[in-house]
């Protein structure tokens, strides 16, 4: 890595892309076992091998390696301390962290720099720690966040669990305002075209989860870092010196930041919005719908099924769940109303609607094929029989044996969705006065 970047030189015997130490960094952000004296030496002989292929001085490149290495310390430190190893880019206040690491990172290449650009360019010790803290920032912001949420097994994992984020439409809409906009900068260039991504950029951080939008991110950023040097993009003025270099990479800093603070508050917006969600929509025992969604979504799977069929209803209830909860205390009758819940899942077709409509009481509703009476009785009786196979412990060490009674119905799809489930109901009362743990059809 160290060698492909000295390939890309634009100005002194200083590199258009710096990789090493953005990766350096994540590493040492990502894997703990890294961080130590051993793996930091063979980080060093990395760096002088690089310059060594590059014919850069033994001098030039012990200074050059002391700045890469203060710079991955600061910044990989400054993330350890915040917490950010262990909690990615999951909050809002996580990117305004992460960004404020990585000027911490370049602000260490900086002090270095400070005493390097004076020593081997000749620079005034302002010009080069404003040059060196401006190159370390944009390769730092570009690479290392884009890095760090693509590995997979560590804990910015969380970071890629983000709800599902945007519309097939919003995407494609995105990466066409995308491809617009650079299209936009080969053609007419001039300095302000940098910007011209921005709201593309955006766009796509609003439209996709973290590691899209910041790998989209980083490619754009690399590419404006890359092309602009070697006249790819055409500019109103070219690059030369320090001060130009400087500020356009300051530029492209500013560009990538744009994307990892929308990508990380429209990741966070979104989970909270995916929590919420399930708090109005799920019963939070049972995890199955609660009453008003129950009904909302069986009114939409009448209008989804096809003519050529019905409507399979079940009423479920827990025989004597009053007495589980007089012996063995609500906790216990908590506990059993959560395990009849993921029985019934499991019992239960997967496109059934499964819902938990108050106390003991869950339903059920499912198409089946015209008629089919025996496919209702089927999973009526699987659920009885996985009932009796539950067995549930107290905290004391008691085991609750749990039965259910299940009413069961098939109903033309024309049947209001109230009457279906009071029919299954009536066959419920039926099952429960002829001795419970068992089903009733009507």
């Amino acid at each position: 890595m160290s060698v492909l970047s000295v390939v890309t030189r634009q100005i002194f015997s200083l590199s258009s892309l710096w990789l090493p130490n953005a990766a350096l960094l994540a590493l040492f952000v990502l894997r703990p076992d890294f961080r130590t004296i051993l793996s930091w030496l063979a980080a060093t002989a990395g760096y002088l091998l690089g310059d060594q292929f590059g014919g850069t001085p033994f001098l030039e490149s012990l200074l050059l390696t002391s700045a890469n290495l203060l710079g991955v310390a600061m910044g990989g430190t400054a993330i350890v301390r915040l917490g950010l190893d262990k909690r990615g880019l999951n909050r809002p206040m996580d990117a305004m962290a992460l960004l404020a690491a990585l000027v911490a990172a370049a602000a260490g290449s900086a002090a270095v720099g400070t005493i390097a650009g004076p020593f081997l360019f000749d620079m005034h010790p302002l010009a080069a720690a404003f040059f060196w803290f401006s190159s370390e920032l944009s390769f730092y912001i570009a690479i290392v966040p884009t890095i760090m949420t693509l590995v997979p097994n560590t804990e910015w994992r969380l970071t890629s669990e983000a709800p599902h984020i945007g519309s097939n439409s919003g995407k494609i809409s995105a990466f066409v305002v995308l491809f617009a906009s650079l299209v936009s900068i080969h053609l007419w260039g001039h300095m302000g075209a940098m910007v011209f991504p921005v709201p593309a950029l955006m766009l796509i951080a609003v439209q996709f989860a973290p590691p899209v939008a910041l790998s989209v991110s980083s490619l754009v950023c690399v590419w404006m870092l890359l092309a602009v040097p070697m006249g790819f993009i055409p500019l109103s003025a070219p690059i030369s010196g320090t001060d130009a270099t400087a500020s356009f990479r300051l530029g492209i800093a500013m560009v990538a930041t744009t994307t990892i603070v929308v990508a990380a508050v429209n990741a966070a917006w979104a989970r909270a919005n995916a929590r919420l969600e399930v708090l109005a929509t799920r019963d939070m025992l049972s995890g199955l719908l609660n009453r008003r969604t129950f009904f909302e979504q069986a009114r939409q799977l009448v209008q989804r099924a096809r003519k050529e069929q019905d409507l399979a209803v079940l009423m479920i209830d827990i025989d004597h769940f009053k007495r589980v909860n007089d012996l063995n205390g609500h906790a216990a009758g908590d506990k059993v109303i959560a395990e009849t819940g993921r029985m019934l899942i499991s019992a239960l077709p997967a496109n059934a609607i499964l819902g938990r409509l108050g106390g003991e009481e869950f339903a059920a509703i499912f198409p089946v094929r015209s008629k089919d009476q025996k496919s209702a009785l089927h999973f009526a009786d699987h659920v009885c029989q996985q009932a009796r196979l539950m067995t549930i412990a107290t905290v004391d060490g008691r085991v609750i044996h749990v039965a259910v009674s299940v009413g069961a119905t098939v109903q033309p799809l024309a049947t209001a969705i109230d009457d279906a489930l009071a029919t299954a109901d009536t066959a419920l009362y039926a099952a429960k006065q002829s001795g419970r743990d068992r089903v009733a059809f009507a």
